[in-house]
């Protein structure tokens, strides 16, 4: 890979104790196209350094920060540390320390997906150059659905909803001046061409069909849309997952947005997106493409000698659930402050299972 390469696509992402996801989340999205992967692990006491040292051995585009020390430096300053470590991979990109000439910020359960597990992002890059952002819309993995946990998110039948908001893919360039959470920061007399996935003929724009910096998509654009399928791209958002594993997640906080919390706060339990119910949405993935993903992603552990490593990250994830359990039972009113986080689990304050 080289200077001169187009589009040379760079992913971004913080992770604190979320090892058991990211060897998928790796695979996932390198198997779609992105050229260069880079994590900011933080504040973290499972494996996760040790299963991003692994994939670095064998992955020369795969890199990950010690970032520790940059949280600490943002929550200093009153920063958001998620955006700090995004422009600070912006501006390495920018300075010519890597090749990227586009970027785009996602967490550990957040999948860029073509709708049949077939596709690359570089070919939508390639078919809309003018573009200087490429944003994707939400969708929630099944909240009704019983999980094991750690299960792969995608089946031949796999349930989704739509959510309002985008995740976005921004073109590198001297009018990008930083990111935010959902999408990017312009300098302000310039407006952005800011392409609907796939769809050239959809901008997005705050006076039109978003808020927010074009991150937040009106109601009325989502009714037009096609109620019985997905765009050919758009960002699976892995909310619930199996009991266990959400359960666990509240652990982690928000740290990293400077909220001091106990529990993650921003969580709505185990029931429908409240800011958008929608109707539920088949994605139909034909068995091939599913059998192949299995089997790449066996090869993928199998070639980085880190499947024992992810064994020990999922006990590491039911070690998180117990120690919500204990954290509930020193302070049970935890229960009825995060009442919403709770809602729909075996914590419900309106249904408690004895």
């Amino acid at each position: 890979m080289k200077q001169s390469d187009w589009p040379v696509i760079k992913l971004v992402a913080i992770a604190k104790n979320e090892a058991p996801y990211i060897p998928l989340w790796v695979f996932h999205h390198f198997q779609i196209g992105i050229d260069l992967i880079e994590i900011h692990i933080n504040n973290t006491d499972d494996n996760s350094i040790r299963i991003c040292k692994k994939i670095k051995e064998q992955n020369k585009n795969f890199n990950f920060i010690k970032s520790d020390f940059l949280f600490k430096k943002s929550a200093e300053a009153g920063r958001s540390f998620q955006i700090d470590a995004y422009n600070q991979s912006l501006n390495r990109s920018k300075e010519g320390k890597d090749y990227a000439n586009y970027l785009i910020a996602l967490d550990l359960d957040e999948y860029l997906t073509p709708s049949n597990l077939e596709g690359n992002i570089k070919n939508l890059v390639q078919t809309s150059p003018s573009a200087d952002i490429f944003s994707f819309l939400w969708y929630s993995d099944d909240f009704q659905e019983t999980k094991p946990p750690f299960s792969l998110p995608f089946r031949e039948s796999t349930v989704i909803y739509r959510m309002d908001h985008v995740k976005s893919m921004a073109k590198i360039s001297t009018d990008l001046t930083s990111c935010n959470h959902h999408n990017f920061v312009y300098r302000e007399s310039y407006i952005p061409r800011n392409q609907f996935a796939e769809r050239s003929e959809i901008l997005l724009s705050d006076d039109k069909n978003t808020s927010i910096r074009r991150s937040k998509v009106n109601r009325e654009f989502l009714n037009k849309l096609d109620a019985s399928k997905p765009e050919a791209w758009f960002v699976l958002h892995c909310i619930y997952r199996s009991e266990t594993e959400y359960l666990a997640s509240l652990c982690r906080g928000r740290g990293h947005n400077n909220d001091s919390r106990p529990i993650k706060s921003n969580r709505w339990g185990f029931q429908q997106y409240p800011a958008h119910p929608s109707e539920k949405i088949t994605l139909n993935i034909s068995p091939i493409n599913i059998i192949n993903y299995c089997k790449n992603f066996g090869s993928f552990k199998q070639g980085n000698n880190i499947k024992g490593k992810i064994k020990r990250a999922q006990r590491f994830t039911y070690d998180r659930e117990k120690a919500l359990e204990q954290i509930i039972s020193e302070d049970p009113s935890i229960i009825n402050t995060y009442k919403r986080c709770f809602s729909g689990t075996k914590h419900d304050p309106s249904q408690r299972r004895e």
